[in-house]
């Protein structure tokens, strides 16, 4: 990538830039009523489901963790470690999904608007079924909004998970997305808030795998 920061010599650009800095997209933020733009929207809308969770959760008979793990894009390192840490009995990663829903966008029968995606599968992940199956009956109960979601490129800290230790029941609870891993990715609050009340409701069962 060629980036044009107006220097005229390179001494010039040392004065303001050197090898190893870092860039990001400094877009701003959209707030179009029931949908939300801005860069980061993965995952930062993940992290805003996980905090909601955490402030909404009233009952639970499980022992919960929240973890809000580092460089995911760069090899699911900091799930790695926490999964091993943890070693929990189940784990469910939060994270967005593409959708299937604008004109030359992927095959995919995921859309915004319609409700959180339980992931059946994605490139590193065929989600636990049961635990699969336990979140579409609580969101079938619960009269919550969902999609089924199968991702055909891409993955989750959930696949590391699953594999960690000797083996650790995982599932993703995800947040469809538009235009992801670009500087104006926009996801719906309505997913996001079927998504908060998902995790609490499983949350609040013993229903476990």
């Amino acid at each position: 990538m060629f980036i044009d920061i107006g220097a005229g010599s390179r001494q010039e650009a040392e004065k303001h830039v050197s090898v190893g800095d870092l860039v990001t997209y400094f877009p701003a933020f959209y707030n179009q009523g029931t949908r939300v733009i801005s860069k980061a929207m993965d995952d930062r809308a993940g992290c805003c489901v996980l905090i909601k969770v955490a402030e909404q959760l009233r009952e639970c008979v499980h022992d919960v963790h929240f973890c809000f793990t580092v460089q995911e894009e760069l090899g699911l390192r900091g799930a790695r470690t926490a999964a091993f840490a943890l070693s929990p009995d189940v784990g469910i990663a939060v994270d967005v999904t593409g959708t299937g829903d604008t004109p030359k966008g992927v095959t995919m029968d995921v859309s915004l608007g319609k409700g959180a995606a339980i992931k059946v599968m994605d490139e590193s992940l065929i989600s636990h079924p049961r635990l699969r199956q336990a979140l579409v009956r609580v969101a079938r109960d619960r009269g919550i909004p969902y999609q089924l979601e199968v991702l055909v490129r891409g993955g989750t800290d959930a696949g590391v998970i699953q594999i960690s230790k000797e083996g650790i029941p995982a599932g993703v609870v995800s947040i469809p997305c538009r235009y992801v891993h670009s500087g104006a990715e926009m996801v719906d609050t309505g997913d996001m808030q079927a998504a908060v009340d998902l995790i609490c409701a499983y949350l609040a069962t013993d229903l476990g795998i």
